[in-house]
């Protein structure tokens, strides 16, 4: 079987394969390796919502036979409103910072890779703290790459279909 990538989120996840966006640019990077995708992505919902349906998107390891190679997390941007609200005009770029700050806590103590993007997109002027541009997306990409790497992913660890043809 060919090795999985399991992208799960929000609208980021959801659109993340328009052209130049982040799912879309992690597919082209592995085109020759990991091939199959699971993309699960549910636009306008949170953490909680999602979860009460969590076990029917990703099937367990005894019913695959097999362990993805990476499985991706991206919520919070419908996470991070302000106490008591649900619209995400009543969010804040410092709440946004605040909820990052609680998921990379939770993340270390579960021992899972994590990748603190809210603090790397800060270096970029105007950034809504939700919305990624194309330099937004490949910043994720980057971001995943490198952390993929650190956990042994990479073009070079992953089997390919066919030997690559440059031609005569």
């Amino acid at each position: 079987m060919r090795p999985k990538i399991y992208l799960f989120g929000d609208s980021i996840t959801e659109e993340s394969f328009d052209i130049g966006d982040g799912g879309a640019i992690l597919a082209h990077h592995f085109s020759r390796s990991v091939c199959r995708y699971c993309i699960k992505g549910y636009s306008g919902y949170n953490t909680r919502w999602v979860l009460r349906g969590f076990g029917e998107d990703f099937p367990s390891t005894d019913e695959t036979k097999e362990d993805p190679v990476a499985v991706t997390i991206f919520f919070g941007a419908n996470d991070a409103t302000l106490p008591d609200r649900y619209c995400l005009l009543e969010r804040s770029n410092e709440s946004a910072g605040a909820y990052a700050k609680a998921c990379i806590s939770v993340a270390e103590e579960c021992e899972a890779p994590v990748s603190d993007l809210w603090s790397r997109m800060q270096l970029f002027p105007g950034w809504d703290g939700l919305h990624l541009t194309r330099i937004g997306n490949m910043t994720v990409f980057e971001e995943l790459i490198e952390k993929l790497r650190q956990v042994g992913v990479s073009i070079e660890t992953q089997p390919i279909d066919l030997p690559l043809l440059t031609g005569d």
